[in-house]
């Protein structure tokens, strides 16, 4: 399906950016909505009857939070003084709001992100103050795991990206910053609806042909399969969470075409390869099982055997069956008091059904290179422990950087072939140093070389690797900086080249330095 199902109609927002503009005169910003208690401060919330209570004024603030935070029905003055008489008009005729009781009642939630909005249904501690349940189809906000996966995404401008389960739009829409068309799939018309209008709000063209964004029904690949082997972006929040049976389709991604477990995840990451275009990549979070705390690498190395592709896995956490249940409960259920044992039994119980010892969670990057497929140019497959956090903030450049350092020292057949490799150091590396002092003086007493954003893969420094990192940037082989290296040190060249290769390894292959082939500053 290629057009846009309801219940929003993105076509009739006339002016989507009146609508930011309204927000903002109104006070409508993040900042405002987490000190009222509409979001989340850090991981303080407010519960909705205290949100009621400070939202009861009369101003544009208290009554957009009221409509778009706590889905009351507003009188139709209040609306209109808040967003202006036009504008609401243009709202309800895009579905954004609806006629109820005499007022106007917000269709769903609408959030700030950033400098972006996103519409989201609402929750259930807010729909249980309504009265109204959550639907099978409900539609996540915007999460931590849909952040990271937007911060793990490699943005090179390319013709083509693919949200695959698309949900609310986040990564659709920030896809579109690099593509210039993005595919948004869902099982669900709800999703691709609100995908769709998000799009709009935005500012983005939204089912116009070879540009903007453009929503399409069905499960896993299945609605691009006419698309194999085009898409330079592949972004994937999928449903992780390994639970047992659920209603709501987000939590539990439907049937999952008759996958348990980490079926799901298995399936996209098995079938990803095959939908990239040459040096394109796809970025999918997930969850996945294994049956001990060391051979969390060895089932998705598997799920990429023979696929042409390059992939670094990111392992950030690794829980026991039993304490990834309590977590998982707990979240659901609100509160560690509201939890019941019972409900952890059951999940319990399904993962010894299905032979689930541990469950870690993570990301897995994956890079499209059918060069790579034996001999000198074999794919590779990678494994590292790193904590994955949104504060760390962008890390697309950075990954691009460990893979090409990661190509690089796969394709090499000796130390010689390393040292007469041409390198330099990556955009961005900072170097932070601790001082101590003393009688003589403040000196330094360690050092650490990393970036200014990215994931943390910081390591220790010292001088002789901070001035090989010096002739790297001179345009000069690396066999021929060493011995610079050792020239100017006094220490002999053999023991330099020997030691200087090992160390540049390490270099190459945290990305702080990468083959001089990869373009300055590129994204």
């Amino acid at each position: 399906m290629n057009g846009v199902p309801g219940p929003f109609r993105p076509s009739l927002l006339e002016e989507p950016r009146a609508l930011v503009d309204a927000l903002g005169e109104a006070g409508y910003t993040a900042d405002n909505l987490a000190r009222i208690g509409a979001l989340p401060r850090g991981t303080e919330s407010v519960p909705v009857w205290e949100l009621r209570r400070r939202a009861a004024g009369e101003g544009k603030l208290e009554t957009l939070v009221r409509l778009f935070m706590l889905a009351q029905t507003e009188d139709a003055p209040a609306v209109e003084k808040a967003l202006g008489a036009s504008l609401t008009r243009s709202l309800a005729a895009a579905g954004l709001v609806v006629s109820h009781s005499g007022g106007w009642r917000a269709e769903a939630a609408l959030v700030p992100t950033g400098e972006l909005f996103f519409l989201r249904d609402f929750g259930a501690e807010t729909l249980g103050v309504t009265g109204d349940k959550l639907r099978v189809d409900h539609v996540l906000p915007v999460g931590k795991a849909s952040v990271l996966a937007a911060q793990l995404t490699v943005r090179r401008p390319g013709k083509l990206g693919l949200d695959l389960g698309t949900g609310q739009g986040f990564q659709a829409v920030a896809c579109a910053s690099h593509c210039d068309r993005v595919i948004a799939t869902d099982i669900t018309e709800r999703s691709l609806s609100f995908a769709a209008m998000n799009a709009r709000l935005n500012g983005l063209p939204v089912a116009e042909p070879g540009r903007g964004v453009e929503v399409r029904l069905g499960g896993f690949f299945e609605p691009v399969e006419d698309l194999r082997g085009t898409f330079d972006t592949i972004v994937c929040n999928p449903p992780f969470v390994i639970t047992p049976p659920q209603d709501v389709v987000a939590f539990s991604g439907g049937d999952g075409g008759g996958a348990e477990g980490d079926g799901i995840v298995a399936r996209i990451v098995r079938e990803a390869p095959a939908f990239l275009a040459e040096g394109g990549f796809a970025t999918i979070v997930m969850n996945w099982r294994h049956q001990g705390r060391d051979d969390w690498s060895q089932r998705p190395e598997s799920w990429l055997s023979g696929s042409r592709a390059d992939a670094w896995l990111l392992r950030s956490s690794t829980r026991t069956a039993r304490d990834y249940a309590l977590q998982w409960v707990e979240r659901f259920a609100g509160s560690p008091e509201r939890v019941d044992p019972a409900e952890v039994d059951r999940w319990t119980r399904h993962y010894e059904r299905l032979g689930i010892a541990a469950i870690s969670f993570g990301a897995i990057i994956i890079r499209k290179r059918s060069g790579g497929g034996g001999g000198d140019q074999a794919n590779w497959f990678r494994g590292d422990e790193i904590e994955l956090d949104v504060r760390h903030g962008y890390a697309g450049r950075q990954i691009q950087d460990v893979f090409a350092g990661t190509t690089l020292l796969s394709s090499v057949r000796s130390g010689d072939d390393l040292l007469a490799a041409k390198v330099r150091p990556a955009t961005g590396l900072v170097l932070r140093e601790n001082r101590g002092l003393d009688k003589a003086g403040w000196r330094r007493t360690s050092a650490l070389i990393g970036r200014a954003e990215g994931l943390p893969m910081d390591r220790p420094s010292d001088a002789a690797t901070e001035r090989l990192l010096e002739l790297c940037g001179q345009e000069m082989d690396l066999g021929s900086a060493l011995g610079r290296l050792a020239g100017e040190s006094g220490v002999p060249v053999d023991t330099v080249l020997r030691e200087g290769a090992g160390a540049a390894a390490e270099l190459l292959r945290a990305g702080f330095l990468v083959p001089m082939s990869r373009a300055e500053g590129e994204s």
